[in-house]
């Protein structure tokens, strides 16, 4: 209603076309573009039956003493205006505790969501590097037959290829760890949340990646493992 420049207080405003001055200004800082914006003006309880023709309440925020006590506070509030206003049996508590389950319900429900798509694509992640690894062991059948030639044992063939494996999938997951943080801190900046990376949730991460890593490189590498020296050194 008032530009930046201008001093609101000390003028006046209407409200239900009956004249209020503003005599302080209500602070609403650390609002993001997320937060609703809702428009309210704080008056004193006097003037109440001036704008609404009564002098009985429609809400009343009341804050307990510890969280142990909520409950039972509920109860004596809407126990008390349900016995000294004539809308008995009107009130109501809406218990912070109650929607803070409702919110966590709902969030479980979008982490499973979330979790049956990532690991969905862990599966069709980890195709995709056995797939890798079988086009590279066909490809260095006669460097296999080579090394086996020379002395390699079976589980020096396996070995390599594990390792190849999970240095993969390593770099992949610590790719996405970096894109995700990215992401994650450009939403935070526009939306003025605060950024917070989980280290032992990035060392999960990593891990999980590593065991994919061995898990769809084993059979490539068992594969690598059990080729004769004499034909893959004939592979052409």
């Amino acid at each position: 209603m008032f530009s930046s420049e201008e001093n609101p207080i000390g003028q006046t405003v209407n409200i239900e076309n009956i004249p209020f001055e503003i005599v302080g200004i209500h602070d609403r800082a650390n609002q993001s573009f997320f937060e609703f914006q809702v428009d309210e003006a704080l008056l004193p309880q006097s003037v109440w039956p001036m704008l609404y023709g009564t002098d009985q309440m429609d809400m009343l925020n009341v804050q307990a003493t510890s969280a142990d006590t909520i409950q039972s506070a509920g109860i004596s509030v809407t126990g008390y205006l349900n016995e000294t206003t004539d809308r008995t049996g009107h009130f109501e508590v809406i218990n912070m505790e109650e929607i803070q389950e409702g919110i966590s319900q709902i969030t479980n429900v979008t982490t499973t969501i979330i979790g049956g798509v990532a690991a969905v694509s862990l599966l069709v992640g980890g195709i995709g590097v056995m797939n890798i690894m079988l086009v590279s062991v066909t490809e260095r059948t006669r460097e296999i037959g080579l090394r086996k030639s020379l002395g390699a044992t079976r589980g020096n063939i396996l070995l390599q290829f594990l390792i190849e494996s999970v240095t993969l999938t390593t770099i992949g997951g610590v790719i996405g760890i970096a894109l995700g943080a990215g992401i994650a801190n450009t939403v935070s900046i526009f939306a003025d949340w605060p950024f917070l990376v989980s280290v032992p949730v990035m060392l999960i991460g990593v891990g999980f990646s590593m065991v994919v890593g061995v898990v769809f490189g084993l059979l490539p590498a068992n594969k690598a493992a059990k080729l004769d020296p004499i034909e893959a050194l004939r592979y052409e």
